[in-house]
Formats: structure tokens, sequence, C-alpha cells
């Protein structure tokens, strides 16, 4: 894992990256109550288009897992899921 600590806070990146491809195929099952396979998932309800990028990190000592979802629309949006409860933040 790579850590990058600054000085409000410090961030913790998980080696947990989805590629659209890959999409329902959890390449790295992280200890959480939501897999990154099944967070894409819900971004995606909320949110149809196609995942450019999926990750999971620690943020804040919490879990959550940021999806970036590219839109018909052209608009890219950065959807966060906390990985315990499945919650969008």
């Amino acid at each position: 894992a790579l850590v990058l600590q600054g000085a409000a806070s410090a961030w913790t990146v998980e080696p947990s990256v989805l590629l659209p491809e890959d999409r329902g195929t959890p390449l790295y099952a992280a200890q959480s109550a939501v897999s990154l396979a099944q967070a894409t998932e819900l971004a995606l309800q909320r949110y149809p288009g196609q995942v450019v990028r999926a990750e999971t990190v620690t943020r804040g000592g919490r879990q959550e897992h940021q999806i970036r979802v590219l839109g018909a629309d052209g608009r890219v949006r950065t959807v966060r899921i906390d990985a315990q409860t499945g919650a969008f933040l």
C-alpha cells in the first residue's frame, strides 16, 4: 500500500484498481462488507455510463470506494461509497 501523509489528514491507497473491462470480476478483495465490484454496480445504477476508474482508498481511518463514471452527457462523476455500509458519501 502507498501511504501519503499531509498536514491535515493521511491517505492510504490500496492496490485495488478495477478496470472497465474487468467490471463484475473483483481483482482485489478488500476486507469490507461491500466489495469494489458491488460498489461499482451501485454507482452505475445511480449514474449510468462507463466506468473509467475504480479504486478503494482509506480516508480518515475509513475505507471508501471511489468510482469515476463517464455519463452519456460527457460528464465525469466521482462516486464515493462507504466500503462498510454501501452508503453513498
